[in-house]
């Protein structure tokens, strides 16, 4: 132990005669260890564990939908889901839920609540209890029974203060009063982003109900059974509701899905990919440390001969390397904890609490323990390896030429000028993929974000009005009260335009679709019928956004329930479908052929808007009156002559005056709701922007450490060129050579690898774009710079050796 102390209390001073090549050593490990920690723990909490239910593995999303039509909403009609549940064997149980906006109505004022309504089973079927109190009793999702409600613990926290006397009280919900039976868990979050949830009570009318679907449904295998044996029952399933009920199944299949994978298209493609620039990170790490540490070697080769000649063996040199790296380690360990902790809370709070809440997982994202474990580990391996080699490589060492030399007798031989080269490259290739990564994710931020320009969101307010079921139970009473909010919300001073739809763009929520069929097209069977976005709009929502007209007219008040039924089309719907006529005047209408449902006429084109980030550019929307389509919860746009927050209590009145009991929520400026929109994107734009730096800087760091090394090596050589005749300006610019070329063989290789790698992301996440060549060249002149930069001090050096004093050298 004696020995041991005296060999760290050494290894400490050698450090602290170093203080900048022991800085650079701990940060670069500390930097590189804690961020790809907190990187795994983020993949960790959103990608493999989402949610903290028990047995996740066995539960499984049930879908229903029309074959070949991937991107509509695969819901159940209730009917459906009946059969499935007495039918199915593969499952310990299903259980139903269907979204559905809450208007809690307090003393002062009225709320918009996050709601779902789901079968009594559902909590049981999770394996999640509440914290306070309890979940549904078997029964309370029946007709007249359905007057209870449990609270997220979220929103407990939020808006009721962590009551704990909460459980027992009344509340008045859409109009009804439901008794608090329960708080969730602090990590329950499914249906993903709900605050409340009462019984899923439908009547007997809509059980039978099999053209409608509504219900969304998960389900819990049976201890055994696998993913493959119930999905053929499901077939089978599906096949024979199509048998008894072909008017409605014929083309309806049942899809499985894990609920752990539920949100994959989103998080899966983005975290992955940080997670990779992490790994390349490390990777360039390691080549960085492998430099400089050598490079600390050779400075140190006459230390080690003397210690050799005094009679110490491999062992006791190795100790004086594993001391030394070890602390190093131990030190980086230590920052690279603080650094994980920073990280990760960083990319928590980066997201409001409004978007966050709709990703499973979110919430709940801390440090991984096994992460930071298997992080601290790594660290020391990492000063085991490299005390190691280096031990191993100070044995080899003539004690006799390196105390006449200096040298180790073979620095210069072709096998370390090749590592060296070998490393040099390594970097570049490294931080050059970087780059590409952190370019192409700041690209597809500016871009999304210019996307949303042409819409002029500086002036518009945004908000959302959800109606009661009980009040509003009929369409005309729905359009009753948006027509009087209008009128009233226009007179507003300030209020140049205001319109309603029942969604927006930037709403991180994706429009319903529906299928439809164009009139005078042969038909088409159901699995065949092409499929569109839906939005219910009014009069002046598609001008207060400045979307552009392109033909026709727009939609307007005397488009009412009594008017021919119109629509308004996106320029992509258009090209698509009337590619050489004017759809002006043609005629389609919702569903199949057979639906009896009315023809709605083409009334105008207006240009494509781009729903959600994610979302291909050009999507199909047929935009309908919403006095013909009445939607009982609405988005409300303003467009303001001054702020948007200028207007937002004069709306509040007016909601106030028409309906005391109707709440007015999610009050933003159209702007931030475009930057909340964006924040995912940005968090990992601005840690893969970070990750592009540390690259750049580490790359500079890595041509310089190696470049010193080799200058230190070669002084004598350096000292006789100059001696027989060879200017300054040739050792300039022969070490400078050595750093250009192996840095133009690293971006030979980098830049076709990193063009194929942004295009593989541009397949991976939606909404983004590939970078172009010149982008990629301008990269690479950076990284030209950089490493001219990183190898101008050696080159200077070796430029400015005195050849008697290079001739008498140690």
């Amino acid at each position: 132990m004696n020995v041991m102390l005296q060999d760290m209390r050494y290894a400490l001073r050698q450090l602290c005669k170093n203080p900048g090549f022991a800085a650079v050593i701990i940060l670069t490990l500390a930097v590189g260890i804690g961020a790809n920690t907190a990187i795994f723990s983020t993949v960790s909490a959103l990608v493999l564990h989402p949610q903290p239910f028990p047995d996740i593995e066995r539960l499984l999303l049930l879908r229903e939908g029309r074959s070949g039509q991937a991107d509509e909403e695969k819901t159940f009609a209730p009917a459906d889901f009946f059969d499935l549940a007495s039918r199915a064997k593969s499952f310990e149980g299903l259980a139903a839920f269907r979204y559905a906006n809450f208007n809690l109505t307090t003393p002062d004022r009225a709320l918009a609540v996050e709601g779902a309504m789901v079968t009594a089973n559902c909590f049981s079927l999770l394996g999640s209890n509440a914290a306070i109190g309890r979940t549904f009793n078997s029964g309370e999702d029946q007709p007249g029974q359905d007057q209870e409600v449990l609270i997220s613990h979220r929103y407990w926290t939020a808006n009721l203060a962590s009551d704990r006397n909460i459980v027992g009280q009344e509340l008045l919900i859409n109009g009804r009063k439901h008794t608090v039976v329960g708080v969730m868990p602090a990590g329950f979050n499914y249906p993903i982003g709900i605050d409340m949830w009462t019984p899923l009570a439908l009547t007997p009318a809509q059980w039978a109900d099999r053209e409608t679907t509504m219900l969304h449904v998960v389900g819990k295998l049976k201890s055994g059974v696998s993913l493959g044996r119930a999905l053929a029952e499901m077939k089978n399933i599906a096949a024979g509701l199509a048998t008894e009920f072909p008017r409605t199944n014929s083309s309806r299949e049942i899809t499985l899905l894990r609920l752990r994978e539920e949100q994959y298209q989103y998080t899966l493609p983005m975290f992955l990919t940080l997670q990779a620039a992490g790994a390349f990170v490390l990777l360039l790490i390691c080549a960085n440390l492998t430099g400089l540490l050598f490079s600390r070697f050779i400075a140190r080769q006459r230390e080690i001969a003397v210690r050799s000649a005094l009679g110490a063996n491999w062992m006791q040199l190795a100790k004086v390397f594993l001391g030394e790296n070890l602390l190093l380690s131990a030190l980086a360990g230590g920052m690279a904890i603080a650094v994980a902790f920073w990280c990760v809370n960083v990319i928590r709070t980066g997201i409001p609490i409004g978007i966050s809440k709709w990703i499973a997982g979110w919430e709940h994202m801390h440090v991984d323990a096994s992460a930071l474990t298997l992080a601290l580990l790594l660290t020391i391996l990492l000063g085991l390896v490299f005390g190691i080699v280096l031990a191993r490589h100070a044995a080899r060492i003539n004690p006799n030429r390196a105390l006449k030399e200096g040298t180790g007798g073979s620095a210069t031989s072709g096998g370390k000028e090749r590592l060296r080269s070998i490393l040099l490259v390594t970097q570049v290739v490294l931080a050059m993929v970087l780059l590409a990564g952190a370019g192409t994710m700041a690209k597809a931020f500016l871009q999304l974000a210019s996307v949303y320009q042409g819409l002029q969101p500086e002036h518009v307010a945004t908000m959302q009005i959800a109606l009661p079921s009980e009040s509003y139970s009929d369409g005309q009473k729905v359009s009753s009260f948006y027509s009087q909010f209008l009128l009233a919300a226009g007179a507003l001073p300030g209020v140049e335009s205001v319109g309603v739809a029942d969604n927006i763009p930037a709403s991180n929520v994706d429009n319903s679709t529906t299928p439809f069929t164009v009139r005078g097209r042969p038909a088409l069977r159901e699995g065949e019928i092409p499929s569109a976005d839906l939005e219910s709009i009014s009069a002046n929502f598609l001008s207060a956004l400045k979307v552009r007209l392109i033909e026709g007219r727009e939609i307007s008040d005397a488009d009412t329930k009594d008017a021919p039924r119109i629509a308004v089309i996106s320029r992509a719907m258009a090209e698509r479908f009337w590619t050489k006529q004017s759809p002006i005047g043609q005629q389609f209408k919702l569903g199949a052929i057979a639906a009896d449902l009315p023809w709605i006429t083409v009334a105008g084109v207006v240009d494509n808007v781009k729903q959600n980030w994610w979302d291909p550019e050009g999507r199909s929307i047929i935009y309908v009156p919403y006095k013909q389509s009445p939607q009982r919860a609405m988005n409300v746009v303003v467009r303001t002559s001054s702020e948007p927050d200028s207007v937002m209590s004069g709306l509040r009145g007016v909601v106030r005056k028409l309906d005391p009991a109707v709440a007015l929520t999610s009050e933003q400026g159209l702007k931030a709701v475009i930057a909340d929109s964006l924040s995912p994107i940005r968090i990992i734009g601005i840690l893969m922007d970070i990750f592009g730096a540390l690259a750049l800087a580490l790359s500079a760091l890595g041509v310089f450490g190696v470049l010193a090394q080799g200058v230190a090596q070669r002084t004598r050589e350096f000292g006789i060129q100059v001696a027989l005749g060879a200017t300054r300006t040739d050792v300039l610019k022969f070490v400078l050579k050595q750093a250009l070329r192996p840095t133009a063989i690293g971006l030979a290789v980098a830049l076709p690898l990193s063009f194929a790698l942004t295009h593989a992301m541009t397949k991976m996440m939606f909404g983004i774009g590939a970078l172009n060549w010149s982008i990629l060249v301008g990269f690479s002149a950076v990284l030209m710079l950089a490493a001219l930069a990183a190898a101008y001090i050696p080159a200077r050096r070796a430029a400015s050796v005195d050849p008697m004093v290079a001739l008498r050298y140690e």
